[in-house]
């Protein structure tokens, strides 16, 4: 559906879009990094996917091709912080998606294959510290070879990845394993609920390795016992307003936080649920998750009118509709909808500012909580045959 009424305004999608890209084209607000989710590489999946619809599309593949070219060259004098968020295996991420879209040859892309090497280091000793991180640490570089293709080393990589990782996570009862991470700057460990930083990343990695072949035994065995403490925390710590906190201490101790965003809470975890039990083939597990999910389709309203992927509302949509898409569920696909047209006019009085000069935050223009997420995600509703960059998301 290309229009949307928001009271008695009338959005269309097609409109923003271009609003979004002449943003994104225009802009030479200084100190933009080269980060995937969180600078130039993610602003220029966001052009170059939008370029195939564009009626500017020269301009669009131009400021990509630009955004690419300033990337690759910082790599080359030195830039090598790794993470997926803000570092090379983002891009090398992004690079990969590019040969497969035809956008580059191989050969293009075989000049980095040095890095893989750096990312695959640096991904390992992480992990081995107990880091879990997706955004900033091992999770996330996993994320790039997970998607790699002719890659070599590719089987081993991941292989050593899913042994440490269980090696590094706690027993529980049941069978289960969960794995404790910092959450406070006192020394106190906890369980992290969230994608961004947390638990259902675990989920979300280890259901994508099961996908490749040689991997499928070792990722479902893992991935069941991570599942399981899951129910461990429902059956503990649910309550009237959520069933799983966004930090739990080793203590017992909770942190709340939003029930709906990408980045923490019951959606978050809920989607990660219904695609392990997909994987899992976990009937149960697929009861639970659409249970939670449903109820979660029924809430109308949020504290704020945050606009982006990570905390926003097109990040709750988004999740939506991944979940309709997998259960085919009308009302994920009625939850998606409002959303979205919720956000729309949010979208709109946003990217005016932005071109007025009156908020210059460089991060309204990143694909993690600014336009070229935002981009992606409305694309995508319009042209779901290109939805396979949620990759870089973990979806």
């Amino acid at each position: 559906m290309a229009k949307e009424n928001q009271g008695s305004k009338e959005i269309d999608y097609n409109h923003l879009l271009s609003e979004i890209s002449s943003v994104l084209r225009n802009d030479k607000s200084p100190g933009l990094g080269p980060g995937l989710l969180s600078g130039k590489t993610g602003i220029a999946l966001f052009l170059l996917n939008y370029s195939n619809f564009s009626k500017e599309s020269s301009k669009d593949v131009a400021r990509a091709t630009q955004y690419i070219t300033e990337v690759f060259d910082s790599i080359k004098k030195g830039y090598n912080y790794p993470t997926f968020c803000d570092g090379i295996s983002g891009y090398l991420w992004f690079l990969d998606y590019l040969a497969k879209k035809e956008f580059l040859d191989q050969e293009d892309v075989s000049i980095t294959n040095e890095l893989e090497t750096l990312v695959a280091n640096q991904m390992t000793e992480s992990l081995k510290e107990g880091n879990i991180d997706f955004l900033h640490g091992p999770l996330g570089l996993s994320v790039f070879h997970i998607a790699k293709s002719n890659s070599k080393n590719k089987i081993q990589i991941l292989s050593e990845f899913i042994n440490i990782l269980e090696s590094i996570a706690r027993p529980d009862t049941n069978d289960s394993l969960k794995w404790l991470v910092p959450i406070d700057e006192k020394g106190g460990t906890g369980i992290s609920n969230g994608i961004a930083h947390g638990a259902p990343a675990i989920i979300l990695a280890l259901s994508k390795c099961s996908e490749i072949p040689e991997l499928r035994q070792k990722s479902l065995s893992l991935l069941e016992k991570a599942v399981r403490n899951f129910y461990i925390i429902k059956n503990n710590h649910r309550n009237e307003q959520r069933w799983f906190p966004n930090l739990l201490y080793e203590t017992g101790e909770i942190v709340e936080g939003n029930r709906l965003a990408w980045c923490y809470g019951d959606l978050s975890i809920a989607y990660s649920l219904l695609v392990a039990s997909e994987r899992l083939q976990d009937n149960k597990l697929k009861e639970l998750s659409l249970e939670l999910l449903t109820e979660l389709s029924h809430l109308k309203s949020r504290k704020d009118n945050t606009i982006g992927i990570c905390h926003g509302f097109t990040g709750i949509s988004y999740l939506f509709y991944k979940a309709y898409s997998l259960s085919k569920k009308e009302e994920f696909k009625l939850a998606s909808e409002f959303w979205i047209n919720q956000n729309l006019i949010h979208i709109s009085q946003e990217l005016a500012r932005f071109k007025s000069g009156d908020n210059l935050d460089l991060s309204k223009t990143n694909l993690i909580n600014g336009f070229a997420g935002i981009g992606l995600v409305i694309l995508t509703f319009m042209h779901p045959e290109i939805s396979d960059w949620d990759e870089c998301l973990l979806l």
